[in-house]
């Protein structure tokens, strides 16, 4: 299983999982936080340009990390790392990236003490509401929920206290992460400091204003609906990200393949066929060997061949949004003014903006799928070539010596 199929599952398990647990009281450690610890983990790793199975590591330990928190709010790292276990041992996820994923989870214990690179990534993600604009709003929104799980009510001086010390003593682990939040942590941690809590009402929806914290904890409230858009744009740059990772992948086998080849027919071209004439029982098998070779090159370059569709579209084709813009391929003959006006009606409409999306993504997996078949076609050649080509060879001398 490819660590792109593994990540499938774990965020398939995780959003069933919540849907599963589905709570009243999740107001912060819910699955768009989730997410969006997810997203940031992302954000980090690719800065720092991680391998495959590193990112992977990653982006798994975000998904898990608050897996548990309802029903442990107090370490319930150690939990999170045991149900983390427990799937990636069923998606058969190796050994080594289990005991990673469980160090990363670990790590963001309190106090946090990573201790490599993947470590820091996955701690700076699950902190990265500290310098975001609306942290005194997730903080109201934590407060109320520790108050419904736990049925203990937090004074608002000492909540006020307790915010303002973490925002002092916390320290974002990654330098990427340190420009990214710490401007905003400083600030917010200014405001905690002089200011009370009651300008952070104008930011909590007003729904939330309305209930009262006073509220039992074990009573039913009802479900607010909140817009998956976070969630879906997660979606897109997610799949994005692993069509263009895929796709480099799949650039870098056809290079080594031509690579291959090529010092191959390079040694048959100076070495083996100035001897023919002496060893005139070696020709068929050079020849097989070389039609080999020059066969996996063919297909390995078609595999990394451009392909750019026309490059203009038609004012019909965009009243019916049938064109995808997001893609070069479909605008780089046009003039400024005919691209500006169509990406200025894709930003306002949001159905075309997501259909446009859609239908990239879709691009993307089609061009996927064609470079995929062809390096197949080139590695079947080549490995059952050499096969045919080595057995001729020992044919050949065999038949020399009798």
């Amino acid at each position: 299983m490819t660590h792109i199929e593994a990540l499938g599952k774990i965020s398939k398990f995780i959003a069933n999982h919540f849907d599963e647990h589905s709570s009243a009281n999740r107001l912060f450690h819910n699955l768009q936080h989730t997410q969006q610890v997810a997203e940031t983990a992302l954000q980090i790793a690719q800065h720092y340009k991680l391998d495959s199975k590193k990112l992977f590591i990653v982006q798994a330990a975000s998904w898990f990390h608050d897996v548990n928190f309802l029903e442990s709010p107090v370490q319930h790292e150690k939990k999170a790392a045991q149900i983390a276990e427990k799937f990636l041992e069923e998606i058969s996820v190796d050994k080594d990236s289990i005991k990673s994923i469980k160090s990363c989870i670990m790590a963001t214990m309190h106090p946090q003490k990573p201790k490599n690179l993947m470590e820091r990534i996955v701690c700076d993600a699950t902190m990265f509401h500290f310098g975001r604009e609306d942290f005194a709003a997730k903080s109201k929104l934590l407060r109320k929920e520790l108050y419904l799980i736990t049925g203990r009510k937090i004074p608002k001086e000492e909540w006020i206290k307790r915010n303002t010390e973490f925002l002092q003593n916390h320290r974002f682990k990654t330098d990427y992460a340190k420009e990214l939040f710490g401007d905003q942590q400083t600030k917010n941690m200014k405001k905690f400091m002089g200011k009370d809590m009651k300008k952070t009402n104008e930011i909590i929806p007003q729904k939330l204003q309305d209930s009262k914290l006073e509220t039992a904890p074990n009573n039913h409230q009802p479900k607010t609906e909140k817009r998956p858009d976070r969630g879906i744009d997660t979606m897109f740059r997610i799949s994005s990200n692993n069509h263009q990772a895929l796709s480099q992948m799949a650039d870098s086998k056809a290079h080594i393949m031509i690579t291959v080849n090529s010092i191959i027919i390079s040694v048959l071209l100076s070495v083996l066929f100035r001897s023919l004439d002496k060893e005139v029982h070696l020709a068929i098998p050079v020849a097989l060997l070389l039609v080999v070779n020059v066969i996996t090159i063919v297909f390995s370059i078609l595999a990394t061949r451009p392909n750019i569709p026309r490059g203009s579209f038609s004012k019909e084709e965009l009243n019916n949004k049938k064109v995808n813009l997001l893609f070069f391929g479909n605008y780089y003959r046009m003039n400024l003014d005919d691209f500006s006006d169509g990406m200025g009606r894709l930003m306002e409409d949001r159905d075309f903006l997501y259909s446009s999306l859609i239908k990239n993504l879709h691009q993307q997996g089609l061009v996927l799928g064609s470079k995929y078949k062809l390096l197949r076609i080139s590695y079947n050649v080549f490995m059952y070539g050499l096969i045919a080509s080595v057995i001729a060879f020992g044919i050949a001398v065999f038949l020399k010596q009798y």
